[in-house]
């Protein structure tokens, strides 16, 4: 006989199923590795960002007006020294994290593919050895626009910025 019977066509078939079935599932377990390292990945990048331009606005502080020492609020208002565009105004509206300076209307900070579900900023008030400070405790969150999937990327950082005059 010549060719091959049923059953061996059968089985070679089985054969090449798994092997195409095992090849796509490392391919999508590659992609989706990728997505999910992209999203720790921007996440990561975004905190930082946000973090580095609170700093710039806490350098040179003449003045907290938001929030009052002791207290905890969302919103961050300060006056810096030697600066004409006084109160720089650091807030929280819709999942976007805003600066204001002097009376221009706020930009949005963070990118789109990313959200600030929550901020807060504690002023800690100057005792007789130690200056003042803002501990702020900042969550940011990978929320990709019109992506397939989602991947729960939560980032939260927590610093204390000492301010010297």
């Amino acid at each position: 006989m010549k060719g091959f019977s049923l059953i061996e066509t059968i089985i070679y078939a089985a054969l090449i199923s798994i092997i195409i079935g095992m090849v796509l599932l490392v391919v999508f377990q590659i992609v989706e590795s990728q997505d999910r390292s992209r999203a720790k990945t921007e996440v990561e990048e975004e905190t930082n960002f946000l973090i580095s331009k609170i700093k710039w606005a806490l350098s040179g502080v003449d003045v907290i007006n938001i929030p009052a020492g002791g207290s905890t609020s969302s919103t961050l208002s300060i006056n810096k020294f030697n600066f004409s565009q006084n109160p720089i105004v650091i807030s929280l509206a819709s999942g976007s994290l805003e600066l204001a300076i002097g009376s221009s209307a706020p930009a949005i900070l963070n990118s789109g593919s990313v959200s600030v579900p929550n901020i807060s900023f504690q002023h800690i008030a100057q005792t007789s050895t130690t200056a003042p400070a803002i501990k702020t405790t900042l969550s940011v969150q990978y929320n990709p626009r019109g992506a397939y999937r989602f991947y729960e990327t939560l980032s939260t950082v927590e610093t204390t910025i000492y301010l010297r005059k």
